[in-house]
């Protein structure tokens, strides 16, 4: 169990047991009105993807048209939002007008 003064977690050891799916492991948290999910590239979810270059590794866009937004240390080629990797408040902003206009 980790703990703190404002949260607490307790982490479950799968053993054997399968993997469970995001949609199981959401199902498990109390109501809240955003979940941040990191992996699970091939859920049928909106994405936004974290791209460095040095990594030498291509992007998973346009091949995944749920990506809505790039996050990279890449000059912009995208034809969607692009942020920088540092641009935290551009991306939460982003984030929130998608909550927003839904």
């Amino acid at each position: 169990m980790l703990a703190s003064t404002r949260r607490w977690a307790l982490l479950h050891e799968l053993r054997e047991a399968p993997e469970p799916t995001l949609s199981e492991l959401i199902s498990r948290l109390e109501r809240c009105d955003l979940v941040l999910v990191e992996g699970f590239k091939h859920e049928p979810i909106a994405k936004l993807e974290v791209h460095r270059a040095a990594n030498g590794t291509p992007t998973l866009y346009p091949d995944d048209a749920r990506i809505i937004a790039l996050c990279t240390d890449a000059a912009p080629t995208a034809a969607l939002p692009t942020f920088r990797l540092d641009d935290y408040a551009g991306v939460a902003a982003f984030i929130m007008a998608g909550l927003l206009s839904e």
